[in-house]
């Protein structure tokens, strides 16, 4: 892997790692009236990486992601049906 650009490769000290991600949404539809829409979603993502240990242990690494700080995005789309 050529980590710097300058053409030549160097070497991992410890290519051993462990990335994790949780990605979840919720959304929720209302159609007020007949072609009219009001969406509200709900997204959280959780992101961890422990660089040295690449082994995998799903108690652990399940314990370590739901520990992780998340990230919340809520969002409001609206629609409105205009008759002519």
């Amino acid at each position: 892997v050529d980590l710097n650009g300058d053409g030549e490769a160097e070497s991992f000290d410890s290519p051993d790692f462990n990335s994790k991600q949780f990605r979840s949404n919720a959304v929720l539809r209302w159609e007020y009236r007949p072609g009219s829409t009001l969406f509200l979603v709900w997204s959280q993502g959780r992101d961890h990486f422990a660089g040295g240990q690449g082994d995998f242990n799903l108690g652990s690494d399940l314990r370590s992601i739901f520990s992780t700080e998340t990230e919340n995005v809520f969002m409001i789309k609206a629609s409105y049906w205009l008759n002519p």
